[in-house]
């Protein structure tokens, strides 16, 4: 940009009441229009009068971002969601090309940030790790000042930010803090209520940063996440007209991130794009060869394959436990269902105690490890799991001691050593 946009923002405070007034008074006649009586009876208005008084949709990124539009952006935690949001912000400001290279037409302007989870010092640290100008984005509270939906005051704060003409695009980070309540609640979807009203008086995008739930789902190369992953309750993405989603399909790469338009009522389905969090600036890749070259190494090599992936995660599991950490523990390190670590804990061909306690035999082959590091050489009497014959199937190890300790004392009083 030739001049840096002035921060009306910051002047807001220092308005006339009349002048604060007029800015309210314009966003309620943006809106369908007043209902004037006629005979008693009130009058309804027909299409014609929405055209009238609603804009057309129109598109800030084509299919992916609409003005007036609520935008939910999920993604697992650490992907890159709140940065991504950054970078469109500058995308915003300085009229970059968007991500996947559609020309930026929209009036170039500031990003409204809403910082529910007290990341203020983060977003610098981002910022300044991918070149954004200060100007570009402002914040709608002070870093010291706590923010929720419920805050009627704020909410009509944020309604006379969002209003000017130099605010472009309003951020919500994240909808967890914005909503300060339950989100698996029937009201879950009120926050985001609030945020398609927001959008539509501002006529401005809002992007709002949300989570997907911590089990149930898993990325891959071929299959991204859906709708029934998101966090929450259902209410929280019918409020939403466009859903995105972030992941990471590619393991040693996790740098490499997919989007996904999982939802758009407005527009046709679109194909995923590429992006890769550089150090300084975030490019697109071309996801369909990077897909391709996956899924073929993954045919050449069946230890990559999902099969044997989800035997190293059966077996980890299975050695999460024998070290005596709870079932619950193991489902938020593994990121799978406690039920699904139960099966597998309790399969039939995994003979322990099925007790998140390690057993005495398993507590002896932990100490005989920690000997055999403190002193090499010495003989690993535990190396391997009891095997008596005819007990090999006894489920319990308690079992196998009692069994083989009373085996012992009848074969000594049978004079048998």
């Amino acid at each position: 940009m030739s001049e840096p946009t002035p921060n009306y923002v910051e002047q807001f405070d220092a308005f006339p009441q009349s002048a604060k007034d007029a800015i309210v008074n314009r966003a309620l006649d943006m809106g369908i229009g007043s209902m004037e009586p006629a005979h008693g009876i009130e009058v309804l208005h027909n299409l014609g009068d929405v055209r009238q008084h609603c804009k057309a949709i129109s598109w800030a990124w084509p299919h992916w971002i609409g003005n007036g539009l609520p935008t939910l952006i999920v993604a697992a935690p650490g992907i890159g969601k709140s940065t991504l949001a950054l970078c469109l912000a500058h995308c915003v400001y300085a009229g970059t090309p968007w991500p996947d290279g559609t020309p930026n037409t929209t009036t170039q302007g500031q990003t409204l940030w809403i910082e529910t989870e007290a990341g203020h010092r983060m977003h610098v640290d981002r910022a300044e790790r991918f070149c954004i100008p200060d100007e570009a984005v402002v914040f709608a509270a002070r870093f010291d000042e706590t923010v929720s939906f419920t805050d009627k005051e704020f909410c009509e704060r944020v309604m006379t930010y969002a209003l000017h003409d130099t605010i472009r695009m309003i951020v919500i980070d994240s909808l967890s803090g914005w909503s300060s309540g339950d989100e698996n609640s029937t009201t879950a979807g009120d926050p985001m209520k609030f945020t398609g009203l927001l959008s539509q008086r501002s006529g401005k995008p809002t992007l709002v940063v949300h989570h997907l739930s911590k089990v149930g789902w898993s990325s891959d190369v071929d299959n991204p996440p859906t709708l029934a992953n998101v966090r929450g309750a259902g209410a929280i993405v019918q409020h939403s007209r466009i859903v995105v989603v972030i992941d990471a399909p590619f393991k040693d790469e996790p740098d490499l991130l997919r989007l996904t338009v999982i939802k758009n009522n407005y527009g046709s389905e679109r194909p995923s794009i590429g992006v890769r969090l550089q150090s300084n600036r975030l490019e697109a890749f071309d996801l369909r060869s990077a897909i391709r070259e996956a899924s073929q190494y993954n045919a050449d090599n069946p230890s990559q394959s999902a099969k044997a992936k989800r035997a190293t995660r059966d077996a980890r599991i299975r050695e999460l436990y024998q070290q005596g950490v709870t079932q619950q523990a193991i489902s938020d390190e593994m990121d799978v269902s406690i039920g699904t670590v139960n099966r597998i804990v309790n399969a039939p061909n995994f003979n322990l105690q099925h007790s998140p306690t390690p057993s005495p035999l398993e507590k002896l082959k932990i100490e005989s490890d920690a000997m055999a590091e403190a002193t090499p050489g010495a003989i690993d009497f535990y190396s391997e799991p009891l095997r008596i014959p005819g007990l090999n199937d006894t489920p319990n190890p308690f079992d196998v001691v009692d069994t083989f300790d009373t085996q012992r004392r009848q074969y000594s009083n049978q004079g048998v050593n």
